[in-house]
């Protein structure tokens, strides 16, 4: 591995702590309670995408968590330069992330063979 592929990921994990800290000092405790489970940076580190656990979280009430988020993205990234000495902050995308709610059924689905057996 490069040591700017390093530097990359380094960057990513940081932003994923700074971000789920940001997000659980807001006032608004409809997002505050929010859990990100990865970010991922471009290349460029202009853009990041945060996931947001989106399991417990229904298709209508998304646009509603989307818009807060978005209109909170100013806090988060301010909180997170004043964290760190970096001299930008790359502009965060929302988005949400099912994988848990899948993997859950999944188990799921597996308890039910071997109980079957």
């Amino acid at each position: 591995m490069k040591e700017a592929e390093i530097k990359h990921q380094r960057v990513a994990a940081r932003l994923k702590e700074l971000v789920a800290e940001a997000v659980a000092t807001l006032n608004d405790d409809r997002i505050s309670g929010l859990a990100v489970l990865d970010v991922k940076i471009t290349r460029g580190m202009y853009d990041a995408d945060v996931y947001i656990d989106g399991t417990d979280i229904s298709k209508e009430d998304r646009q509603k968590f989307q818009a807060l988020l978005s209109k909170a993205s100013g806090y988060i990234q301010r909180y997170c330069l004043s964290c760190e000495d970096w001299y930008k902050v790359p502009k965060l995308h929302f988005k949400f992330d099912d994988t848990i709610g899948s993997l859950n059924k999944i188990d799921e689905l597996f308890d039910k063979i071997s109980k079957k057996k």
